[in-house]
């Protein structure tokens, strides 16, 4: 029996690469404004920055100094639902991938799925609903960027000195 990896990894390789690079963007940005609003924030707040919750934190925190109280509050929907999707970003980034295979000819298998398996949490998806999931992320990926915008054009004006 042989394996199909050539076509599995033209499919599924690029969602998968998409998922974690969209999850890159938004932290990115997320540590920017942090780094960059440090002195607002203690040593304290400041410890354990390397973990998501802890910089989610942190950016709501200061992103209340620049935003609408409204925009704060779609700007915590949008991080909530990125908080749901970090769980799936963590199974796939630190843990062993096994791929769910079926029989597509008499000498070939296809990838049909995956499966991940971490201390606390397992996942099981096919590439129908990792695409799903990427779309998702995408999307909040874009509100998370316009919300955002708030911060630099206030950013943009001090440096500018307008």
């Amino acid at each position: 029996m042989d394996v199909n990896f050539e076509k599995a990894e033209k499919e599924w390789a690029p969602v998968v690469g998409r998922f974690i690079v969209d999850f890159v963007m938004i932290e990115d940005a997320m540590s920017d404004v942090i780094e960059k609003n440090r002195h607002r924030l203690t040593d304290k707040e400041l410890k354990g920055l390397d973990r998501f919750k802890t910089k989610r934190k942190l950016y709501l925190k200061v992103m209340r100094l620049y935003l609408e109280p409204m925009d704060v509050a779609r700007l915590h929907e949008v991080m909530v639902k990125v908080k749901e999707l970090y769980e799936v970003r963590n199974l796939l980034a630190h843990n062993s991938l096994s791929f769910v295979y079926e029989q597509e000819s008499d000498e070939k298998l296809k990838v049909v799925g995956f499966q991940v398996i971490g201390k606390k949490n397992e996942l099981s998806m096919n590439l129908s609903e990792l695409k799903k999931k990427v779309q998702e992320l995408q999307f909040e990926r874009k509100r998370f960027s316009e919300l955002s915008m708030a911060y630099y054009e206030v950013e943009l004006r001090f440096i500018s000195g307008q």
